[in-house]
């Protein structure tokens, strides 16, 4: 059966965000696979659009994005933009199957999946109401905005065939929202080997300066904070430097600027934007430790996720440290890979620290291991056999209800 796929994103692809290169990954693998693969996207402010309210770029043969404008002054006015040219762009089109990551892009093909698609797959990585938040503050008591994301949210997961997820803490927390067990697939966040080299955790750090590591997004529910504070602590008794690497907003880089200016550690933190996963890969191998100390609240304990940047650690070699949470946990196998601290405790970071430099068996064990679990459990090939199953079990069921 040839079949007509839509994988929609409101995000932007390509970017050095982990969403965006997971966004890639996943597009890889079904255009490789299928014959007629669309990835639509969120098009890039400056970007000459044609009249027709879109542009759209052959990849490769049978592999073509489509990049959609999403103007506006603030997320609302982005989104609803968004959906606006979303619906106009779908108004002559129809789809065998469409796959979504939120309801920002997913509410318009819930509504159009009688007319415009036969099956529709909702990828849950985080949701709107749990976690704008922690984004925009002010909205945190906006009652009416939370109920108006439940709804949307719902209409999602009613017109959803299949929600896949990367953390099987997400897929109990959309049970607890109403979506049956047999309606959810966990496929969890992987990485390209092939990309990520390994390379051993030094055996000595006796003389040389401790060099940590934080990369990723700096919203609140990373606990960036502690690792400042952990890195305070250090300087007291070794030399030590923290890189930050990650995207933020103005406000937020300067409350961590101004955190670390506090805890008279700024000439030992340094910040740097985004970059490559070659880029990223070569500060994470400079590093002695990668440290990612999640925030105990409802975005990683409820809603879940599957941390990127832990298993990007794992998979470098580099010892990773990070908050004793279920979606961590999740991550740690039978022998210990991961070395876990308490949430919200620079105090615990700190001493996990020294022993860790204190015992290098412990280091090269915590790097061999994490990055054999990577190899067996996280690498990128297998992910891939866990989407095209997925996509199969959904295409079945299209091809069955055609002779229905």
């Amino acid at each position: 059966m040839s079949l007509k796929l839509l994988y929609a994103a409101f995000d932007i692809v390509p970017s050095p965000k982990g969403a965006a290169v997971h966004i890639e990954q996943f597009a890889n693998i079904l255009s490789g696979y299928y014959q007629d693969f669309s990835l639509l996207t969120v098009a890039e402010a400056g970007l000459d659009i044609p009249a027709c309210g879109y542009l759209e770029r052959e990849l490769r043969a049978g592999f073509s994005q489509i990049l959609i404008p999403a103007p506006g002054k603030n997320l609302l006015d982005r989104v609803l933009n968004f959906r606006r040219f979303l619906e106009n762009w779908c108004s002559d089109k129809h789809f065998d199957l469409a796959h979504f990551r939120s309801p920002f892009e997913g509410l318009p093909l819930a509504r159009l999946k009688s007319e415009r698609f036969g099956r529709l797959i909702f990828e849950v990585n985080g949701l709107p109401s749990v976690e704008l938040k922690y984004r925009y503050p002010q909205i945190a008591d906006d009652i009416v905005l939370l109920e108006k994301l439940l709804a949307q949210e719902k209409v999602c997961f009613e017109a959803a065939d299949l929600l896949i997820t990367p953390s099987p803490v997400t897929a109990v927390y959309l049970q607890d929202r109403g979506v049956e067990k047999s309606r959810i697939r966990v496929i969890p966040n992987s990485i390209d080997l092939d990309l990520f080299s390994y390379f051993e955790a030094q055996e000595s750090l006796a003389e040389k300066d401790i060099q940590l590591i934080y990369f990723g997004t700096l919203s609140a529910w990373q606990g960036v904070e502690q690792a400042i504070a952990a890195t305070a602590l250090l300087s007291k008794t070794r030399s030590c430097r923290l890189k930050i690497l990650g995207a933020a907003k103005a406000q937020q880089l300067q409350a961590l600027v101004n955190y670390a200016r506090k805890l008279a550690v700024l000439d030992f933190v340094e910040f740097l934007p985004p970059c490559s996963q070659k880029d990223l890969l070569k500060h994470i191998h400079a590093s002695d430790f990668v440290l990612a100390p999640l925030s105990a609240n409802d975005r990683n304990l409820s809603q879940g996720c599957c941390p990127f940047k832990v298993l990007e650690g794992m998979a470098s070699g580099t010892p990773v440290l990070a908050s004793d949470l279920p979606v961590v946990q999740a991550l740690q196998g039978e022998e210990e890979c991961i070395k876990l601290t308490k949430p919200g405790s620079a105090g615990a970071i700190h001493d996990a620290l020294q022993e860790l430099i204190a015992f290098p068996e412990k280091r090269l064990a915590l790097s061999r291991q994490a990055r054999r679990r990577v190899e067996q459990n996280y690498n990128l090939k297998q992910s891939a056999l866990l989407l095209i199953d997925a996509y199969e079990f959904v295409v079945k069921s299209l091809s069955s209800s055609a002779f229905n």
